[in-house]
C-alpha cells in the first residue's frame, strides 16, 4: 500500500480513537453509576470494555477511510456526514448517560440518531457494511 493510501486510514483511525479516548476520559468519573447498575450475568468484565471499544473505533476509522477514498459523489458525502454525526452522537451519549444519568434523554437521543442513520444508510462496500454491523451489534444491547 503506497503512502497516499495509508494517510486517509491513519488520519481517520487516529481521529476516531481521539474521540473515543476523550469520551473515555470525560466519562471516567461517571463510571460508578455503571458499576451500580444491575447487569445480566452475561455482561463482560469491565476490563474488556476499553479493549472492545478500541477495536470498534479502529474498525469505524477503517470504514470511514474506505468511504473517503471512493470516488467523490453525493452519496459518498452523505455517508461521511452520517459517519461524523454518529461519531458525535457516540461521543455525547456516554457523557449524558454516565455523567448526568439522564436515562430518558439518552433513550430519546438514541432513537433519534438510530432513525437518522437508518434513513441515510448507503454502504459503499461490503467491508464498510460489515464494520458497521460489528459496531451496531456491540452498542445495541447496551442501550
Amino acid at each position: 500500500m503506497n503512502k497516499s493510501k495509508i494517510k486517509p486510514y491513519a488520519v481517520s483511525i487516529l481521529l476516531t480513537l481521539a474521540v473515543g479516548g476523550l469520551r473515555g476520559f470525560l466519562t471516567s468519573m461517571g463510571m460508578d453509576s455503571f458499576d451500580a447498575l444491575t447487569k445480566p450475568p452475561f455482561t463482560p468484565p469491565s476490563f474488556l470494555f476499553p479493549i472492545v471499544w478500541t477495536v470498534l473505533f479502529i474498525l469505524m476509522g477503517v470504514g470511514a477511510a474506505r468511504i473517503f477514498m471512493t470516488e467523490p459523489t453525493a452519496a459518498r458525502n452523505r455517508a461521511l456526514i452520517v459517519y461524523v454525526v454518529q461519531l458525535a452522537v457516540n461521543f455525547f451519549w456516554s457523557i449524558i448517560f454516565f455523567n448526568f444519568q439522564q436515562i430518558t434523554l439518552i433513550f430519546s437521543y438514541y432513537v433519534g440518531i438510530k432513525s437518522f442513520c437508518q434513513s441515510h444508510r448507503n454502504y459503499h462496500s461490503a467491508a464498510s457494511f460489515c464494520f458497521k454491523i460489528i459496531y451496531l451489534s456491540d452498542i445495541a444491547p447496551n442501550r
